[in-house]
């Protein structure tokens, strides 16, 4: 049984029929994508499992809040190619888990992009002969994660750091105050 040759389409009819394809394929991987994070934002995570969806940004630093009878917190500082620097907070289920959801900080890029100027013009020795440490008070710290992902720098210390995280120590506190004074608003 032969089959009757197809009338040949267009450019325009071509164009269209593309337009109709890249539109489908867009709306399921909207569909796809807000699945994903309907998921990842209504269930626990471990600690060491970041979000990865594309609207929040990349990663870059985490500051780190345990505080011994309090609610813990990570910080997340994310860059988007859009939206600039944006900041979300965790709030922790115990030390090894965050609670369901993620919340979005008001807060202006400047004033983040100061305090890292700081950061980056710190000099820390990466190990220390004498580390001190606790049972009750709050450990601190930060992770750094390089553009790449395959670098991360993370400094943690308990309640008075050793002498040359003291300026570290200071720029984090002063994060962890501003943090705690802005406007949040939960993301779904």
């Amino acid at each position: 049984m032969k089959h009757k040759p197809k009338k040949p389409i267009s450019k325009e009819e071509y164009a269209e029929k593309i337009k109709r394809v890249g539109d489908q394929n867009r709306l399921n991987y909207q569909a796809k994508e807000s699945e994903r994070r309907r998921m990842a934002l209504s269930s626990t995570r471990r600690i060491n499992e970041p979000l990865h969806l594309l609207d929040l940004g990349k990663l870059k630093v985490q500051i780190l809040y345990f505080p011994s009878f309090k609610q813990s917190f990570i910080w997340d500082i994310r860059s988007h190619l859009t939206a600039g620097i944006q900041v979300y907070e965790n709030e922790l289920l115990d030390r090894d888990t965050f609670k369901p959801g993620i919340k979005a900080l008001w807060m202006d890029e400047s004033e983040l992009d100061e305090l890292f100027k700081e950061i980056n013009s710190l000099t820390i020795r990466l190990m220390d002969e004498e580390v001190k440490m606790g049972l009750d008070g709050v450990m601190y710290g930060i992770q750094l994660i390089q553009s790449s992902g395959f670098r991360k720098t993370k400094i943690t210390w308990w309640e008075e750091p050793q002498e040359d995280l003291q300026n570290l120590d200071s720029i984090i506190k002063k994060l962890i105050t501003r943090f705690m004074e802005c406007k949040k608003e939960f993301i779904t």
